[in-house]
């Protein structure tokens, strides 16, 4: 499954900013987990995508971040890949 970045998930480490989403970039789903309730995260959904983040490591960020790409979103994607293969 593909999905959009809503919103970006920096991360500050040694005051530098380093991002691991990028709004408005198109991410794969890797898996999509269900984490059982914890009375730590108050009304937290309770589904969470395993991603490819753009630091190269694998984290589960939270659904809520993201929105699956409609069919239509999905053409065009494939139309712009193999447009590319042509080229």
């Amino acid at each position: 499954m593909k999905v959009l970045c809503l919103t970006g998930f920096p991360l500050l480490k040694d005051s530098k900013e380093i991002v691991q989403l990028s709004p408005g970039k198109i991410y794969d789903v890797i898996k999509i987990t269900r984490v059982p309730f914890s009375h730590n995260r108050y009304n937290d959904p309770d589904l969470f995508y395993l991603i490819k983040c753009d630091t190269g490591e694998e984290k589960h960020f939270n659904e809520n971040r993201f929105r699956e790409l409609t069919k239509s979103e999905l053409r065009q994607l494939k139309l712009h890949e193999l447009l590319l293969i042509w080229i």
